[in-house]
């Protein structure tokens, strides 16, 4: 048995309906073609995978966040931090396909793979550091079932939630995929928010179960929410502003597997997260806007390549010569993104660090002067 979605009341339902309104304006503005939105994008995955990490106690700077998610080396994050990261982003990689995969259903299968892409780097750094099944750095053992008993505690280290038996998790999975598979509520938010309450309580994996209860609820989202990618509809920065909310709201679930107990309170608070997180997501969009046009007074006269180059300096990336080739589609050889970047430099739009290979550019003093509220 599983928790079954609620009855919404009429403020829930409107609520719903005002988060669709937004999320609506959000895709006509991302999917316009403009320039800014792909590097958008690549910004709110960081934040995204940032994120949900920070829930778990793996907590880095947006800048390292961004050097992880473009597969560089961050400058001050951790190895295990970093590994942490690391997986997500390619379990993210991964849950991207499956949201525009026509062909796809839920399976067992798919949540396993997921798991063991997002727990697998950790895994291996602990390993390589010593610390495998130390105090604080148990084995997650990427992608299969755990085999023992399970508790979550407190900050306090006292026990809140005790998991079903090992002998229940088979076949409480197999009823989570069906219920994945034949929803039952129309609105892909309620069912994104049962997807997760069940999988968190479950808790089928010795470790990575709260990434991964967040991660199936941003897949049941991207794959019923108007074609808008996982970046965009995921609620994991809400959850890691407001982390002692969503941990009283689970806890109203009860201290054990308790699936007959009414979902709605989850669900509400749920909603309010959507809500709240549509809204940021908004008005990042709209200033976007106001950057782009900045932007591109700057890039006149210019090749429009270059503009996406400025747009990820303006709002803090590091920027690559191997990036930017692979930005602009490996359509310019690696001769020429050095000229554009030597341009820029010599612009005062960017400013040069480092050297060889290990070089990047950050922008300039007339970017960061154009650009500044």
């Amino acid at each position: 048995m599983l928790f079954k979605p609620p009855k919404l009341t009429r403020n829930d339902i409107a609520t719903l309906r005002r988060v669709n309104e937004i999320r609506r304006e959000v895709g006509v503005s991302v999917r316009g073609g403009h320039a800014w939105a792909g590097s958008l994008a690549r910004l709110q995955r960081a934040i995204q995978t940032r994120s949900t990490n920070a829930i778990e106690g793996h907590d880095v700077d947006l800048a390292d966040a961004l050097a992880i998610e473009a597969r560089m080396e961050p400058a001050v994050a951790g190895k295990l931090d970093t590994a942490a990261l690391a997986g997500y982003r390619d379990a993210m990689d991964y849950l991207i396909l499956l949201a525009r995969d026509e062909h796809f259903t839920y399976d067992l299968g798919v949540l396993r793979a997921l798991h063991r892409s997002m727990t697998l780097p950790y895994r291996d750094e602990l390993i390589r550091l010593k610390l495998l099944n130390r105090p604080g750095h148990q084995d997650p053992r990427p992608g299969l079932w755990r085999t023992g008993g399970v508790q979550v505690t407190g900050t306090d280290g006292a026990p809140v939630y005790t998991g079903p038996a090992p002998t229940e998790v088979p076949v409480l999975m197999a009823e989570l995929i069906e219920s994945l598979n034949e929803p039952g509520h129309e609105s892909p938010i309620v069912c994104a928010a049962m997807a997760h309450l069940n999988l968190i309580g479950i808790h089928p994996w010795a470790d990575g179960n709260g990434r991964m209860s967040r991660a199936l609820q941003t897949l049941v989202l991207a794959r019923g929410l108007d074609d808008l990618a996982p970046a965009w509809v995921g609620v994991e920065e809400w959850l890691a502003g407001h982390r002692e909310a969503y941990y009283a709201a689970l806890r109203e679930r009860g201290a054990g597997w308790t699936p007959h107990k009414d979902s709605l309170p989850w669900v509400r608070f749920c909603l309010q997260a959507h809500l709240e997180q549509a809204e940021l997501i908004l008005n990042r969009v709209r200033h976007e806007r106001l950057l782009l046009d900045r932007v591109s007074a700057l890039a006149v006269g210019r090749p429009d390549r270059v503009e996406s180059v400025l747009y990820d300096a303006a709002r803090g990336l590091r920027i690559t010569n191997a990036g930017y080739r692979e930005q602009s589609g490996g359509e310019i050889s690696n001769h020429q993104a050095a000229m554009d970047l030597r341009a820029l430099v010599n612009a005062g739009l960017l400013e040069l660090h480092g050297a060889g290979r290990g070089a990047w550019y950050a922008a300039g003093e007339k970017l960061r002067a154009a650009v500044a509220d």
